[in-house]
């Protein structure tokens, strides 16, 4: 018996023993005893939690409330505006009777020589009147307000023979709005270019032209002369830009500046007072609102000391003169002198004036400025009727 129960024995398979199911710990098998780490027992703890009703209703309203407070302030602050904004001199005036127009403050026939300069970046209001054979003076208004506030001046030059050329900037007065392009000097200068090349007397080359800047103008004029110095021989050029450093707060300040051939009169900034009765009257404008916060943001309102001293240089004595305004409410005389009369040579170099008046003195002080000007330039103011 034990000889046949031996075969049988090593003839039956060998017995293997189960196999085990494979369990995938997030530890080690040589840590597979211990406790789970800190990070992993929060994840887990995080991924397997059930929010509340409640909960989801805060998460998802305080979502969607910051993505409409995002898109609406991205709105407001900059919003998309069309390429070309019409004047209302197209948008609304064609509406109006012709003696209505001719009713408000400033309209079409406001200065005399008035033309509508089609452009790329639209329509642009140019003036031109004067002796067709007297020296040419260029004028260049500030940041609220067309070049109305520059008409007292404009007929007081063109009465002492001057060939005067008065323009509204983009989005003011009856030029059209540009809406797709920061209002930098960049912008500004096209806008001069613009308006010289409409006319058809030559302003460039040989005899050059003089520039008054008034406001904002007067920084604009400055970046223009700064880069189109040899269209002036005689380097009149205005000389006022900003020269406060910007604040956090972001106001930004003014300066004014008058020039041989080039001049500028007050500081840039927001004008205000008397300057108020030309905003209340009129037209609105489609495209002020955005050239103004544009020119906020772009325009040269602020560190322009490194155009200052490039104009110094370019200059040339008795070339440049400075008319400021003693009650100012926009800048400081004292601060003004301090910071720009070194840039630009010095009291020799500079014709530097303080008158009076505000701000506006453009307007309310137009024969002290011509006076200054009959001085600088050495012309005769006419001589009054009997």
């Amino acid at each position: 018996m034990s000889r046949s129960s031996q075969p049988a024995a090593s003839l039956a398979a060998p017995q293997v023993p189960e196999a085990e199911p494979l369990l995938f710990s997030s530890s080690s098998s040589s840590t597979s005893s211990s406790s789970p780490t800190p990070i992993m027992d929060a994840l887990s703890r995080i991924l397997d939690a059930r929010p509340s009703a409640d909960t989801m209703s805060i998460v998802a309203t305080t979502v969607i409330a910051t993505l409409a407070t995002f898109y609406f302030c991205r709105y407001v602050l900059y919003p998309k505006w069309r390429r070309v904004i019409p004047s209302p001199l197209r948008a609304s005036l064609p509406k109006e009777a012709s003696h209505a127009i001719h009713d408000h403050i400033y309209n079409p026939d406001t200065l005399p020589g008035g033309r509508d300069v089609a452009t790329p970046y639209g329509t642009v209001r140019v003036y031109e009147f004067g002796n067709l054979e007297g020296p040419k003076v260029l004028l260049v208004h500030g940041i609220s307000t067309p070049c109305i506030t520059l008409a007292p001046l404009a007929r007081a030059l063109a009465a002492r023979g001057c060939r005067v050329m008065a323009f509204d900037l983009f989005g003011r007065g009856f030029t059209d709005g540009v809406g797709d392009l920061p209002h930098d000097e960049r912008l500004y200068t096209t806008n001069i270019l613009l308006a010289l090349a409409s006319s058809p007397l030559p302003w460039t080359g040989q005899h050059g032209f003089r520039l008054i800047g008034y406001s904002l103008g007067g920084a604009l004029a400055a970046s223009f002369a700064a880069s189109f110095s040899s269209h002036a021989p005689h380097r009149g050029f205005t000389n006022a830009n900003h020269l406060r450093q910007q604040r956090s707060g972001g106001q930004r300040s003014s300066t004014c500046g008058l020039s041989r051939r080039i001049i500028q009169l007050p500081p840039s900034g927001m004008l205000m007072s008397p300057v108020d009765d030309y905003s209340r009257d009129g037209h609105p404008h489609a495209g002020f609102v955005p050239a103004f916060m544009s020119c906020i943001r772009h325009a040269p309102l602020t560190d322009q000391h490194p155009t200052w001293a490039q104009l110094g240089r370019v200059m040339g004595k008795g070339r440049t003169a400075v008319l400021l305004a003693q009650g100012d409410e926009i800048i400081d005389c004292v601060d003004y002198e301090r910071q720009g009369l070194p840039l630009l040579g010095g009291p020799d170099a500079v014709h530097w004036r303080v008158l009076g008046g505000t701000h506006d003195f453009v307007m309310t002080h137009t024969g002290d400025i011509a006076a200054e000007l009959d001085h600088f330039w050495g012309m005769k103011a006419p001589e009054a009727s009997a």
